[in-house]
């Protein structure tokens, strides 16, 4: 229930739903796992839908940053909890196991971190999510990761000027969209003008 009503953007019924989920005790950590997950992207959904801008920049939808934002600390606190419970699931059963979940949840601490503006954190857990990916043979969505790398990288670049972060971020496109090639899907494609707008924007910043 929580996850449809999710879907159609009614936040406040989701919330009620995945609250009572995570108040019933179960022994399969990995659901809780889910359900930490599900509600950390439902405040973190709560959170864009308010602030969303178009760059005029890059052209691109983005998210304006808010460090002290109550559903934003309230997802990263819930994706910090999820984070932990799946290390652990990864530790006990094995390497490979649970991998893919735990690249997904370092994925999604990059976004809040990102749009909280702690870039340099931010960094750190995309990467670790394109390690875990790469070294796992996850690459259903390997596109979405380079993407999201370059994304937290240009927000860096925006805070602090270092243009190491554009040359960075161009790299992680440049493999977004070889990897977009190569997926070949729809999913894959709708990634594509982004990327081609971010790299657009990159070099005229470079260029001057």
């Amino acid at each position: 229930a929580a996850y449809v009503y999710w879907n159609i953007k009614q936040y406040g019924q989701a919330l009620k739903y995945i609250d009572h989920a995570l108040s019933i005790p179960r022994f399969d950590e990995s659901l809780t796992v889910s359900d930490l997950t599900l509600r950390a992207q439902i405040y973190n959904d709560m959170y864009c839908g308010q602030n969303e801008f178009l760059s005029e920049e890059t052209g691109l939808l983005m998210v304006g940053e808010d460090p002290e934002n109550e559903y934003l600390i309230l997802a990263g606190r819930d994706l910090q909890s999820a984070k932990e419970l799946q290390q652990k699931l990864v530790h006990k059963m094995g390497r490979t196991s649970y991998i893919d979940e735990l690249a997904e949840l370092h994925y999604n601490l990059s976004q809040n971190l990102g749009y909280r503006g702690f870039y340099r954190e931010a960094i750190e857990e995309i990467d670790a999510a394109l390690e875990m990916e790469k070294s796992a043979d996850v690459t259903q969505d390997l596109y979405a990761t380079y993407y999201q790398a370059s994304v937290v990288r240009l927000g860096a670049y925006s805070k602090w000027k270092e243009e190491h972060f554009l040359v960075e971020a161009f790299d992680y496109l440049d493999n977004a969209e070889a990897e977009i090639m190569r997926h070949g899907t729809a999913n894959a494609y709708y990634y594509l003008e982004d990327v081609q707008k971010q790299k657009d924007y990159i070099l005229e910043v470079l260029g001057k």
